[in-house]
């Protein structure tokens, strides 16, 4: 009588190298690298805090977004290796949004290389507020005098009336409005059609 086992064995060996092999390979095409840097205000040079910083790939997509911190600081994770364009967007807090190098648009910005899983530092930025726009303000109102101060205080109004609450109804009675009234009505049995 033959056995099997030693080929379930073999079996069992030549399916753990291949598990094995395809971890190692999953494992390099996982390394992810980062972008660090800070954003601060371009007049005083303090950090500007909840900037959103964002990596977008070469085809315009945007691969991750941060908000910066109390100092200014940000850190894009988990970027697969390549090229990116960075935006600092913060019109909610009164600034110009930028592009990495100081570019006002896509097509100045220069490209933040990711080499494996490295970190590229040093992708800072300093954000303008706008200048006022001073051709289109409207006009100064004209000077109007002041009002005399009111003699005497109107009356006062009369306090609305409550409404009435619904009337507590006895079992087998529901509240209804009727002519205006709220008032106790006998439920209605449904009539079931065959």
């Amino acid at each position: 009588m033959v056995t099997s086992r030693p080929r379930i064995g073999l079996i069992c060996v030549a399916a753990a190298t291949v598990v094995a092999l395809f971890a190692v390979a999953g494992t390099a095409a996982a390394a992810t690298g980062n972008i660090e840097g800070k954003v601060v205000d371009a007049v005083s040079e303090a950090g500007i805090e909840n900037v959103e910083v964002c990596a977008f790939d070469e085809v315009e997509v945007v691969e991750v977004c941060e908000l910066t911190g109390l100092n200014g600081g940000y850190v894009l994770s988990g970027l697969p290796e390549g090229s990116y364009l960075v935006e600092f967007w913060a019109p909610l807090l009164g600034y110009e949004p930028r592009y990495y190098n100081e570019s006002a648009s896509f097509e100045g910005a220069d490209l933040v290389s990711v080499i494996g899983s490295s970190t590229t530092t040093g992708i800072n930025a300093k954000l303008s507020k706008p200048a006022p726009i001073v051709d289109f303000l409207p006009p100064s109102p004209p000077s109007v005098p002041p009002l005399p101060a009111p003699v005497a205080a109107p009356p006062a109004l009369p306090a609305a009336a409550k409404p009435k609450p619904a009337p507590h109804c006895k079992k087998g009675f529901k509240p209804v409005k009727r002519h205006g009234h709220k008032v106790c009505a006998r439920k209605h049995k449904k009539k079931h059609r065959s």
